[in-house]
């Protein structure tokens, strides 16, 4: 899941009520704002979300309500508080250099190009050599004798390059 930008009066991200006890796994809360709790309200203290491998701005030192802080009863395990670095506003894709690339549970599901899953809804493309998120034109200097540019196109996810070669021999 990714969780980001919402504006409310209370829990930008999450509002948890009575007892919920939700579980969240691989999932980016980032960017929202609220009065009490910017990302995660708990007025509760029945209330126990779970967080793993996420992605959570101000980590659950900023939660609210009566079930944060010292009364915060849920498992809050191999968390991150890192700009996720979208690669694109409001396209919510992780982009270049994320630290939320490869970085979720890794028990879960490898994402669709065979690699650790990613935190948030929306997997890095490993396309090829290196990294090239977002579809977006990429240089690579192998050998400053050597250099190509790579386009991919946005519907495929696996692409041929073919290229030369010269040997000095």
């Amino acid at each position: 899941n990714t969780i980001a930008d919402n504006k409310a009066m209370s829990g930008g991200g999450i509002y948890c009520i009575y007892d919920s006890d939700p579980l969240l796994k691989n999932t980016i809360l980032w960017g929202n704002e609220a009065v009490w709790g910017n990302q995660v309200f708990i007025p509760h203290i029945d209330c126990d979300p779970d967080f793993y491998y996420c992605d959570v701005m101000g980590g659950k030192g900023d939660f609210g309500g009566a079930g944060a802080g010292m009364n915060y009863s849920g498992k809050y395990n191999n968390n991150i508080d890192m700009d996720p670095l979208f690669g694109m506003p409001g396209n919510y894709a992780l982009g270049d250099g994320s630290p939320c690339i490869d970085s979720g549970d890794p028990d879960s599901r490898p994402d669709p190009d065979g690699t650790r899953a990613d935190i948030g809804a929306r997997y890095y493309k490993h396309i090829g050599i290196g990294h090239f998120g977002n579809n977006h034109s990429k240089s690579l200097d192998v050998d400053p004798a050597f250099s190509f540019t790579i386009n991919p196109n946005p519907v495929v996810i696996k692409a041929k390059i073919r290229y030369d070669v010269a040997i000095d021999s």
